[in-house]
């Protein structure tokens, strides 16, 4: 009942106005029931660490959507506000107009109203100089006389008639007394006229400028209440603004968090693959060093024992044919194993041929 009681009291600027804000709100196309089934639909999703490569892509292109969203409704919103501001300013200005269109007329009229009020009371006074001029010269006339006379009358008459006119002021006297009487009450009545005339315009100027002053009143209270409604938007506006910028500074400083401890773990294995692809080359390269010094070493062994089993071997078959004993020929057999010992490319067949001649010569 009071709901009821509300709507019925509205004006119909407010009715307009209540109207305009439901379809300005309704302009934001996001309904609640909306709002819930993506609730519903994205907040049960997660990504299972880095390698759900596949669940991370399906929370980004949800996480998109939201955010596109509200984008969608933060531009609405300053769109509506902007209208709603420029709707204030529109009936300021409207108002200002019409106010300016009307004074002109007002003023206009109330000026005729003065001028007229002006003209009686100078044609008022006109009329009775000259009447008072005229009375005043005929007037001293009688008065030289003894006799009173009704003034207008005798400002009325012409030379002639004054003539003809005081040759009966005698028999006349007390009518012109009585006649001047009625002249004097007429002339009061016509004063008490212009006095009130002027008194009716000099009302009508103060209601006239009392019904400016109001509505000048009125035009500076609706402006001081339109400068407040702007102030407070604008204030809204700032801190609606400031905490969106806020919110947007924290999750962009989260993004950069994230970010940089993802590039810190980037480049942590980085740096642990280049330090593993290093020490596998230096390993790679100490080997071939290795290698290669072996390579070396094996051929300069090979072409020493080839030197050296050439000289024994020589030796072996001058001492044999030469007729040395047998101590000489074992001797010279343990110089060779000696040898062998300390090349890697000697074999112990190559003492072979020293050993059947030391066999040979026991035998003998």
């Amino acid at each position: 009942m009071q709901t009821e009681t509300q709507n019925q009291a509205e004006s119909p600027e407010e009715s307009n106005f209540n109207q305009m804000v439901t379809e300005a709100l309704a302009q934001y196309d996001v309904a609640d029931a909306k709002i819930a089934e993506l609730g519903e639909l994205y907040f049960p999703l997660e990504a299972d660490g880095p390698e759900d490569k596949e669940g991370l892509a399906v929370v980004k292109k949800a996480r998109l959507h939201m955010r596109n969203l509200r984008t969608t409704v933060e531009k609405k919103r300053k769109q509506l506000k902007a209208e709603s501001l420029e709707y204030g300013k529109r009936v300021d200005n409207e108002a200002k107009r019409i106010i300016g269109l009307m004074l002109p007329i007002e003023e206009h009229l109330l000026a005729e109203e003065e001028k007229v009020a002006e003209e009686l009371e100078r044609r008022a006074a006109e009329e009775a100089r000259k009447l008072k001029r005229k009375i005043g010269a005929r007037y001293r006339a009688l008065q030289e006389m003894g006799l009173h006379y009704n003034t207008d009358e005798v400002g009325a008459l012409d030379d002639e008639e004054w003539e003809e006119y005081l040759e009966g002021a005698l028999a006349e006297a007390a009518e012109l007394k009585r006649r001047e009487e009625a002249k004097e009450a007429a002339r009061k009545e016509a004063a008490e006229a212009a006095a009130k005339a002027k008194a009716e315009a000099q009302r009508a100027r103060a209601e006239a400028r009392a019904q400016i002053e109001k509505a000048q009143a009125e035009a500076d209270e609706a402006k001081r209440e339109a400068d407040e409604a702007r102030a407070e938007l604008a204030a809204m506006k700032k801190k609606e603004q400031d905490q969106e910028d806020a919110k947007l500074e924290a999750q962009r400083a989260q993004e950069r968090a994230e970010a940089d401890a993802d590039a810190a773990k980037a480049e942590a294995a980085a740096a642990k693959a280049r330090a593993a692809r290093e020490k596998a080359e230096a390993e790679a390269a100490e080997a071939n060093r290795k290698l290669e010094e072996s390579r070396k070493k094996s051929a300069e062994d090979r072409k020493d024992n080839e030197r050296d089993g050439e000289t024994l071997e020589r030796l072996v078959s001058a001492m044999r044919f030469s007729g040395a004993d047998t101590v000489h020929l074992r001797q010279l057999v343990r110089v060779g194993d000696a040898l062998e010992k300390g090349r890697n490319g000697w074999t112990k067949g190559f003492w072979e041929t020293p050993l059947v001649a030391v066999k040979d010569q026991e035998e003998a």
